[in-house]
């Protein structure tokens, strides 16, 4: 519950357990919609700390709705900007939020949050949605699952704040269903109205009094209200002077308390101690001047920033002098672009490759992407040019070669010129050989005849062949760019290179050895090659289809964020 504004009976607070749970705003430009939520969430966090609410605030298509108020210890996010990638993953962690509250209710044998002992109980969270209309036009699932986390969290402490310029079309009987705390500032016609409080007031309130508003609290319960703005400038209280009426050495001395850090502090006599409180809550006015004193130092303080930057200021300070802790998040902060090998942990077991970071919004995690060889056969990294396949193969390589517990030989066909170095990589675990070139045939049926001897030589129980690999060592082979490849040594020796690579990739993994192939398109990969490579890193495709061709997206949606030109080179589905 906090204050929001006033009314013919007074101030107006909103309570959202008993009037909500769940809200919808709307107001026209100039209306003050955005006034409005800055004020809600900031008198909320005014009146209740950090440990008991938060807020996730999702500003679609803007970022400056909620200004400073993002700097609240109570927000656990604020999203922006949000595209396909960026939606999903924020309905999959407010879904994963749920069950974790779910699981928590459960525990204590309980059937609401706020019956949960404090010590186990999690904070309400507040989810905040400016422009909600044009999400639902641009991206109709994700307000569909917000609504579906608004009915199943209505107990779990999780309550929805819808707000939007125009609500004409996307207030939709299931909005209406679950939002029953609506507020309408003036909107542009008498529909829009309707469509909020089931009445036509907010399209005639006036123009000149942004902050206006019509609350609907029921059927029949309906407050015409005017909203506090926190946009005025914060004046500093006046500062107070206290001496003590006993004439000791003890007069006009001060003491210092941080939430006092705009005023002198107050004298430490013990007899004046409950003066603190007082002047914490700015309850004494302006002293006038004592005797022989300089009135300089009385008086208002030089004004700074605005009421609301006030607000965050004292909850920051306040949340810090408590000693809370920083909230709780639903989500991690997304993957960033770019992760240096040094930066990544070692593997868990001996020979596994950590390659990169997986984000897990299901499971509120990121964890390291390890791959165990042993347990299978290779890789297929497939992406269009500049999607980072090459770098996922040099990935490899370096994962490959950084465990001292796995002696591992790796050898390279480069088909781009991307491996040309590969032998700088070389770590604990063993060496990189220099990539053999595309057009150098001989050294490249050199090495896939001495691989496809190791296959036989284990399959039979023979000997290692010495001028090969240490038969105790893993082998890691990589090939960027198998379609040209196969243009290249089909017609060569009739087609034997590709014969015997076949060979390797299916009948390998026996054999200790691994391959790793990189393709831009499915059709470059061999029917026998493609079914003997069980694990897939898909990397930014050239078309939907060809996501969908390889299996790795069980949906539309996610095909297309897959294909979508925007996708970082590196990002990608691990299968």
């Amino acid at each position: 519950q906090a204050p929001i504004g006033l009314t013919n009976g007074g101030v107006m607070h909103i309570d959202l357990r008993a009037d909500g749970p769940h809200g919808l705003v709307a107001g026209t430009t100039g209306s003050g919609k955005s006034e409005l939520l800055r004020t809600l969430v900031s008198s909320l966090a005014l009146h209740h700390p950090p440990d008991r609410l938060t807020f996730l605030l999702v500003d679609y298509k803007g970022g400056a709705a909620f200004g400073a108020v993002a700097a609240l210890p109570h927000v656990v996010g604020l999203v922006t900007d949000l595209g396909l990638a960026e939606a999903r993953r924020a309905l999959t962690s407010l879904r994963a939020e749920v069950r974790r509250r779910e699981h928590v209710v459960a525990a204590a044998g309980v059937t609401d949050m706020v019956e949960v002992p404090s010590s186990d109980a999690s904070p309400a969270l507040v989810v905040v949605v400016d422009e909600f209309a044009t999400l639902a036009t641009e991206l109709p699932d994700l307000l569909d699952g917000l609504l579906d986390i608004a009915q199943r969290g209505r107990s779990l402490g999780v309550h929805l704040l819808l707000a939007t310029q125009r609500p004409a079309g996307v207030v939709t009987d299931s909005i209406r269903a679950n939002l029953s705390l609506r507020l309408a500032l003036r909107v542009a016609d008498e529909d829009d109205s309707r469509d909020v409080i089931d009445v036509v007031d907010a399209a005639h309130l006036p123009v000149d009094t942004p902050g206006r508003a019509v609350l609907r609290l029921g059927p029949t319960q309906r407050r015409d209200i005017q909203i506090a703005s926190t946009a005025g400038t914060a004046t500093t209280a006046a500062r107070v002077h206290v001496e003590s009426l006993h004439r000791t050495a003890h007069a006009g001395h001060v003491a210092d308390h941080p939430l006092l850090a705009d005023h002198p502090p107050l004298a430490d006599d013990p007899l004046l101690a409950d003066h603190t409180l007082l002047a914490d809550h700015h309850l004494l006015s302006e002293a006038p001047p004592r005797p022989g004193r300089d009135e300089g130092t009385t008086g208002a303080v030089p004004t700074t920033g605005t009421q609301l930057d006030r607000a965050v200021r004292r909850c920051v300070e306040a949340a810090a002098i408590a000693g809370i802790e920083p909230a709780r998040r639903p989500w991690v902060a997304p993957l960033p672009e770019r992760i240096s090998a040094a930066s990544l942990p070692g593997p868990i077991w001996a020979g596994g490759l950590v390659i990169g970071m997986a984000d897990l919004p299901a499971e509120q995690r990121q964890a390291p992407v390890e791959i165990d060889l042993r347990s299978g056969g290779g890789m297929l990294v497939l992406g269009a040019p500049r999607s980072g396949r090459s770098t996922a193969l040099r990935a490899v390589a370096g994962a490959a070669l950084a465990d001292e517990r796995c002696p591992t030989q790796v050898y390279a066909l480069d088909a781009g010129r991307s491996l040309v170095d590969l032998q700088r990589i070389d770590g604990p675990g063993g060496h990189a050989h220099e990539a053999i070139r595309l057009d150098d045939a001989e050294r490249t049926l050199r090495l896939l005849r001495t691989l496809r001897r190791r296959c036989r030589q284990v399959e039979h129980g023979k000997a290692a062949d010495p001028s090969g690999p240490r038969p105790q060592d893993r082998v890691v082979l990589l090939v960027d760019g198998i379609g040209a490849f196969i243009d290249r040594h089909e017609r060569v020796n009739r087609g034997e290179a590709v014969d015997l690579l076949s060979t390797i990739v299916t009948e390998g993994p026996g054999a200790g050895i691994h391959t790793v192939l990189s393709a831009g398109r499915p059709n470059e990969v061999p029917p026998a090659m493609l079914a003997a490579l069980d694990r897939r890193l898909v990397l930014r495709c050239a078309t939907v289809d060809d996501v969908i061709m390889i299996g790795a997206a069980d949906t539309v949606g996610l095909a297309a964020e897959l294909a979508s030109p925007s996708l970082p080179a590196g990002r990608g589905l691990y299968d």
